[in-house]
């Protein structure tokens, strides 16, 4: 099995609770549509309150436990599927429809995706 880690951050403006309802509600969907080759597709919603303690190694200077809001986990069931995945950004118009509701709910600039080697294998 593969892996993706995509690290996102919420617009400015949305509240943490809609944040979550639209990506779940709204980008879910269409993820599941334009990208049809992912095996399994998990979100893990920060909570910022939680790791806030407000000083140390725990905090940014903005005072957010993170610079992310949620980190999704991508699941491939081969290389293949990796490169099926991957394939998909050729189709201008999919991920042209992709990009425009992510505008709609995430700050762009600090997207980040990377594909990891889990452990224990």
């Amino acid at each position: 099995m593969k892996k993706a880690l995509v690290f996102l951050k919420r617009k400015a403006g949305l509240t943490r609770e809609e944040f979550i309802e639209y990506y779940e509600t709204k980008h879910v969907p269409l993820v599941r549509e334009v990208l049809p080759p992912i095996r399994q597709y998990k979100r893990n919603f920060i909570d910022h309150a939680t790791l806030n303690f407000g000083q140390g190694p725990w905090t940014y200077d903005d005072g957010r436990a993170t610079y992310f809001d949620v980190v999704t986990e991508i699941f491939f069931d081969n290389q293949d599927d990796v490169e099926k995945f991957l394939r998909c950004y050729d189709n201008i118009e999919q991920i042209k429809k992709l990009e425009a509701d992510e505008e709609k709910f995430l700050d762009r600039s600090m997207m980040q995706i990377v594909f990891v080697d889990e452990y224990p294998k």
